[in-house]
């Protein structure tokens, strides 16, 4: 059974062995269905980051259709708080770490190290 969670924007789902985000884009060529990206997502238990992963797959919403629906879904979830920190792959280069809690920007002088060991899987110094 999958549990879902809101994250700044993002649906989280957790599954029994996976956990994957989705993310709604807009009207699907004006059809009244959002269209949404999802992807697969990964907990760094070390750092307390959990890391986006690039988006797999394109689809459209037949339920949600309009930004106000899925605010108003996004309202009703618990939010995510598994992590203290969460990072969009597609945003690594700009050691953009980001608070769970708040969607607020965190910076150390860790950050660069941190989000270069979740890109190539290394250790930092």
């Amino acid at each position: 059974m999958e549990k879902r969670y809101s994250l700044h924007g993002f649906i989280i789902v957790e599954g029994e062995k996976s956990l994957w985000w989705i993310q709604h884009l807009g009207d699907f060529y004006d059809t009244g269905e959002m269209i949404y990206i999802e992807g697969r997502a990964y907990i760094y238990r070390r750092y307390d980051v959990t890391l986006l992963g690039r988006s797999r797959r394109m689809k459209v919403d037949k339920e949600l259709t309009s930004f106000d629906a899925v605010e108003e879904y996004l309202e009703t979830l618990p939010k995510w708080n598994k992590t203290k920190y969460y990072v969009k792959l597609a945003d690594l280069e700009l050691f953009s770490l980001l608070e769970c809690e708040s969607g607020e920007s965190v910076y150390s002088e860790m950050n660069p190290e941190i989000l270069r060991s979740l890109l190539t899987g290394e250790e930092p110094k």
